[in-house]
């Protein structure tokens, strides 16, 4: 009920606690080689009519109390332990609520009842809990939580997964050798190098030192390849959960992790995703397009001037990290999503509507039309000079450079590039 957990931290919280003794020393389980990393999604629902009214006034008084520097602890009746942050979030809509849960966020609309535009909460699960439990096994406990506050879930849109394995013993320079060397394919067509290599680059102390690259867009599909080892040298809990469950039991001199970070547009439009049940069902297909059709290293260089690239043979480095994904994932127990085919824009269409914006821009103008209008693109062409001299030709080209390279997808009639 209302006031169960106001105020001090309880003796004992649900936190993922670390216990004092060397996880150097902890016996080793069967190693899981990845998982579900970073996991985020949206709720639609509506709550009780009396958990509700007792809620909003707890929640506010917990807020009120964060913003005072003060203990602001919350404990669900079903044990859960929750931390009120001093500030909201806006996933859409404002929500002034926002908990904090085992390295986890649920982020709370003001309102009791559903509605079919606005989410009522949005959950932002954390690596810990998700390597530490897996994602079925926390989006259970969500679930609970969310029922024992009087909060019912009417749909569950996933917005954001991150699909990863590890490799333990494996230097992220081994990744980045063939990399660099153009010895990879991807559906993503950023701006590249004469090897085709592009997007961000992670240097350690040294720019020789390479720590991982990633590319493509988080909002539809990025890779990453990074030191985990240096990442998580410093997160006691981390560290402990990686030791156990991912690195067989002991801390390797090198550890790499190979992450795909998959938005919402790729999970609706590319596999269909309608929710957390449905994600789960479709993780081996997913895991096998991001490994094997989005990006995969090459055993030799990619000839990019010929359309015979997907015969290249697989990288043996990167057999291992398909090899890896299927150990996690397993076999695909729903049909292969097809992509959808895709109308590319008729240009005369589009030219027609730029005409339109013309019309209405160069209207603003004192410059007068006569007859076919030929003097207002004269001097249209002057006002375009100008723009594009003080800076937006760049902004223009790169327009320019990401729509060609989207059609082009559109028209190999795949969705997600």
């Amino acid at each position: 009920g209302a006031g169960e957990g106001s105020g001090s931290a309880p003796a004992t919280c649900n936190t993922g606690a670390m216990s004092s003794h060397d996880p150097k020393r902890e016996p080793p389980e069967k190693r899981e080689t990845g998982g579900v990393d970073t996991y985020s999604v949206s709720l639609y629902g509506e709550w009780s009519e009396m958990a509700w009214e007792a809620r909003e006034v707890e929640f506010d008084e917990l807020l009120g109390a964060s913003q005072k520097g003060e203990p602001a602890f919350f404990t669900a009746p079903n044990g859960e332990v929750l931390r009120m942050l001093p500030t909201g979030a806006r996933h859409g809509v404002h929500c002034p609520w926002l908990l904090e849960w085992e390295g986890s966020h649920l982020s709370i609309r003001r309102g009791r009842e559903a509605s079919a535009d606005m989410l009522s909460v949005f959950v932002e699960l954390g690596s810990l809990p998700l390597m530490a439990n897996g994602l079925e096994e926390t989006w259970r406990r969500v679930r609970s939580l969310l029922r024992s506050i009087g909060f019912r879930i009417h749909r569950d849109i996933p917005s954001r997964a991150d699909l990863c394995v590890d490799m333990p013993g494996v230097r992220p320079a081994d990744f980045f050798q063939p990399y660099s060397a153009g010895q990879f394919i991807s559906r993503v067509k950023d701006r590249v190098n004469s090897t085709g290599a592009c997007g961000r680059v992670y240097h350690g102390f040294l720019p020789s030192d390479v720590e991982g690259f990633e590319r493509g867009s988080g909002q539809r599909v990025k890779i990453r390849v990074y030191d985990k080892l240096k990442e998580v040298r410093r997160d006691a809990a981390k560290l402990f959960v990686l030791i156990k469950k991912r690195w067989g039991g002991v801390m390797p001199e090198a550890a790499t992790r190979v992450e795909f970070q998959l938005g919402r547009p790729v999970l609706k439009e590319r596999f269909a995703v309608e929710s957390t049940a449905d994600l789960v069902a479709k993780l081996p297909q997913i895991a096998v397009w991001c490994g094997g059709t989005w990006f995969r290293l090459t055993a030799s260089p990619v000839d990019r001037e010929h359309k015979n690239q997907s015969r290249v043979e697989t990288h043996p480095l990167w057999q291992q990290v398909q090899g890896a994904f299927a150990d996690w994932t397993g076999k695909s127990s729903v049909p292969v999503v097809v992509p959808r085919e895709v109308t590319l824009p008729k240009q005369e269409s589009l030219v027609k509507q730029a005409l339109g914006c013309i019309a209405s821009a160069m209207a603003l103008s004192p410059v007068r039309c006569e007859g076919s209008g030929m003097d207002l693109l004269a001097e249209l062409q002057e006002r375009v000079k100008s723009l594009m001299f003080f800076g937006m030709g760049r902004e223009f080209v790169a327009t320019f450079e990401e729509r060609r390279q989207e059609f082009a997808a559109w028209s190999g009639r795949l969705i997600a590039k």
